[in-house]
């Protein structure tokens, strides 16, 4: 929820409440892949809101940072002076699966930053997965500075702001308390003071903190952005004071991207590109594993929950293969090591590794897409060994891919009846489909061959030992 106030009248900038305030004219939105960028104008003046996350796909570090920055940019375009003030609130709801579940919330100062958090009471960390089901531990955060804040009800902080400028003097102590329960929410109010035609810049920063990212195996692994001792409270302070830096590396990605899109496709296709990237970023989380190095898990929604399901990451993995051969790695890798490991006993590619945000293994078969899933891993191989121009990522897996590949040989040319990606159909026999997929597999297994005989392969950087799986 963003609210403005010009010359002491209130407008909205994000949000349907209160409803009894006008929204404020908007003139254009663009969406790029990183940022997202809102142009509004009315009463005199010109308001740029902008979000912004730093998903930079060749430094995984800052990728990985679980936060969004929101930046208003306010001038005067009429010539004269205006009062400004602006408001921006964070719902509770971020923090719960179940609106009825109770949460608490604290504040805490960081250097020139104010950082407000809420989650839920019970903290039920990695105690929970399935299907349209949303995190309920760990804590959303919203840092900022320049800025007065208060926690308490969404509706009581907007109406206290829309009347006057104002925020309650104390945070709202009634807690712990549903998030449904005169919606707790986190707020910050900015006094621009007069502004002419220099624009004036704020910001809030939009965080969250899981805690642990992924229960691979038993073993809670931390997020990748925190695998080096991180903590939340230190990382608004470094993403506040390296903004202005990322601006540029995103506006850079951004123009450099659209423009390589726009030249084989046109400016729709760059647009759709622009989603579909963003669609590749936010359905995963980014782990670290014992050895530091990331893991990547999709996350299935409104289809069972499943986690690391490889016929979701093949239509995902081209981004990365393009822009980022390790995030590629990332996504494959932890299905390469199960399928290596003794309880997966079937002579083809696994479809998931369990129901997110638990990697499990399916010693059973699992959801059985035998030749399409062996046929995409098998292409996926080839497509990184393409990128790398070399085949070195899968040298402690050659077993594996030589049995995927023997498998498409035997059973590939008139698959028997089974699912395949288009599995809302059912399963199917005499897919022709999954002959062409099977027949893409053995195509790439042998290009991985010739590559693999052209040079001496190193060790391969993914050589994690496999865990203990569950029982």
């Amino acid at each position: 929820m963003s609210l403005i106030r010009i010359d002491s009248k209130t407008y909205r900038l994000m949000g349907a409440e209160p409803k009894t305030v006008p929204a404020l004219a908007q003139k254009s939105v663009e969406v790029l892949p990183t940022r997202s960028i809102y142009e509004f104008e009315e009463a005199g003046v010109h308001v740029t809101l902008a979000f912004m996350q730093p998903a930079l796909p060749e430094d995984l570090d800052v990728y990985s940072w679980p936060l969004s920055y929101i930046t208003w940019n306010v001038r005067s375009c009429d010539g004269a002076k205006h009062k400004i003030e602006v408001y921006d609130s964070v719902s509770s709801q971020l923090a719960v699966n179940k609106t009825a579940e109770l949460v608490e919330w604290s504040r805490q100062t960081a250097n020139d930053l104010t950082l407000l958090r809420i989650g839920t009471q019970a903290q039920n960390v990695l105690g929970s997965c399935g299907d349209d089901h949303r995190i309920n531990w760990g804590y959303a955060a919203a840092p900022s500075g320049l800025s007065r804040s208060a926690i308490g009800a969404s509706a009581v902080l907007e109406k206290s702001f829309a009347s006057n400028g104002g925020l309650p003097e104390a945070d709202d102590a009634r807690m712990p308390r549903a998030a449904s329960d005169a919606e707790p929410a986190m707020a910050f109010a900015f006094d621009l003071g007069s502004i002419g035609e220099e624009a004036v810049q704020r910001q809030v920063i939009v965080a969250y903190d899981e805690i642990f990212a992924i229960k691979y195996f038993g073993k809670r692994l931390l997020p990748y952005w925190a695998r080096s001792g991180v903590k939340i409270a230190e990382l608004p302070q470094t993403a506040s004071q390296d903004y202005a830096k990322l601006l540029v590396r995103c506006a850079a990605f951004d123009k450099e991207l659209r423009a390589d899109i726009t030249k084989v496709g046109g400016e729709k296709y760059a647009k759709i590109t622009a989603l579909s990237y963003r669609e590749c970023v936010a359905p995963n989380g980014l782990a670290a594993d014992a050895n530091r190095q990331p893991l990547l898990f999709t996350k299935e929604n409104t289809s069972n929950g499943d986690i690391a399901t490889v016929d979701v990451f093949f239509p995902m993995d081209p981004v990365w293969v393009f822009l980022s051969p390790s995030l590629a790695k990332a996504s494959l890798v932890h299905v390469l090591m199960y399928s290596a490991s003794p309880p997966w006993k079937f002579p083809n590619a696994p479809h998931d590794l369990g129901t997110y945000p638990f990697v499990t293994g399916r010693d059973d078969g699992g959801e059985g897409m035998p030749v399409e899933e062996s046929g995409n891993m098998l292409i996926l191989c080839d497509a990184i060994a393409h990128a790398e121009g070399n085949a070195d990522f899968v040298t402690p897996w050659w077993p594996q891919l030589t049995q995927w590949a023997k498998y498409l040989e035997k059973y590939g040319l008139d698959p028997e009846e089974q699912l395949c990606t288009d599995d809302f159909m059912g399963h199917l026999a005499h897919n022709a489909n999954l002959s062409v997929k099977a027949i893409l597999g053995l195509a790439a297994y042998g290009d991985l061959c010739r590559s693999a005989a052209t040079r001496r392969p190193r060790t391969s950087t993914w050589l994690s030992p496999m865990p203990t799986p569950c029982t």
